[in-house]
Parts: C-alpha cells; sequence; structure tokens
C-alpha cells in the first residue's frame, strides 16, 4: 500500500503559520507606529528569495511517501534534488517507531500551567503541527519525515498516517507509536 505525503498540504500548513505571524507582527508594528502604516519598499521582496529556496528545501527533506510491501517497507522522496529511495526488508529490521504529535509531549517540563499553555501556543506559531515521522532500526536508525501524509479526520480521505500503523502491523511486529500507543490498537 502507498503512503503519499500530499506536499502542496504540507507547505500550506507551513505557510499559513507564517502568514499568521506575519499579521502578528504587522498589527504590532501598525499598533506601536501611532496607527499610521509603515512605508513598504520594493528591497522587502528581495526576502521572498531565500524564502521560497527555504521552502523548497522544507518540501525535499520533510516529506516522504511510504510504501508497504508484503516483504519490506520503501520509503521515496519524490521532490526533484532531493529524490531518493530506500528500501528495508522485514527481516533486517529490528523495530518501526511513529510519531505524530509533538503537541502531546511539549512542555512537560513546565510546572506552572499557564506558562506551559502559552510556550504551546507559541510554538504552535513556530513548528510545523502536522510533525510525523517513522524512525526504522537495523544495524543503525533512520529517521523519515512525513508531514504530507494526512491524520485521520472526518474529512480525509485515507490512506493516512494512522492507516500507516494498521499496515504495518499486518507485515510486522515489532511497531509501536512513541508516547501514545496505548491508544493505537492494531486490526
Amino acid at each position: 500500500m502507498i503512503f503519499q505525503s500530499k506536499i502542496n498540504f504540507s507547505i500550506a500548513t507551513v505557510l499559513t503559520q507564517h502568514v499568521s505571524c506575519l499579521l502578528i507582527v504587522s498589527m504590532l508594528t501598525f499598533l506601536f507606529n501611532g496607527f499610521e502604516l509603515p512605508a513598504f519598499h520594493y528591497q522587502y521582496l528581495f526576502l521572498l528569495i531565500p524564502y521560497l529556496a527555504a521552502m523548497y528545501f522544507y518540501a525535499g527533506l520533510f516529506n516522504h511517501d511510504v510504501v508497504v510491501h508484503e516483504t519490506g517497507i520503501e520509503i521515496v522522496n519524490r521532490v526533484p534534488l532531493f529524490k531518493k529511495t530506500t528500501k528495508f526488508e522485514f527481516a533486517s529490521i529490528q523495530s518501526i517507531t511513529l510519531r505524530h504529535d509533538w503537541t502531546e509531549t511539549f512542555g512537560t517540563n513546565f510546572r506552572i500551567p499557564w506558562i506551559k499553555s502559552a510556550a504551546k501556543e507559541l510554538a504552535l506559531l513556530l513548528f510545523p503541527w502536522d510533525y510525523k515521522w517513522i524512525k526504522i532500526v537495523t544495524d543503525q536508525e533512520y529517521k523519515f519525515y512525513c508531514f504530507g501524509i494526512e491524520y485521520d479526520c472526518y474529512d480525509n480521505e485515507g490512506p493516512v498516517f494512522e492507516d500507516l500503523f494498521s499496515d504495518l502491523t499486518k507485515h510486522y511486529s515489532h511497531v509501536k507509536w512513541t508516547s501514545i500507543q496505548k491508544n493505537m490498537k492494531s486490526e
């Protein structure tokens, strides 16, 4: 079964976060500038070039497709300049771990609830909420980010990231979630 990373969806979520940050900064600038719009210079457009390059690197580094076969698993990166296919046979794999939500473990070191909540909300503006990866341990440890594979939500058609877990458990017994493995049940 093929679990395809929807790169456009992944980039759109990051762009939404960045536009939100830009709007907040713009509103604060407007407020502290005496409710006057700051002057716009065409030189600001040159900032788009490194930003677009960063978005391309983001797409290439954090969006991998996962293909599950009867005898192994294949990780595929389709982004030009990052194209690569890595294959693993189940016989050589020691363990497979999936992680799909950083927000459940973020801020656990904060003891004061309002600081934990504020830190989490600030982190949501900076880090992608669709953070997910698959770690495969053989003689080495490999981690592949799969930000573009969707979650199991009411309107997502699939296959989704949770289906990847179910499909892997059908073929391989040493599959687990990081911190929430007790919530997931294999079929």
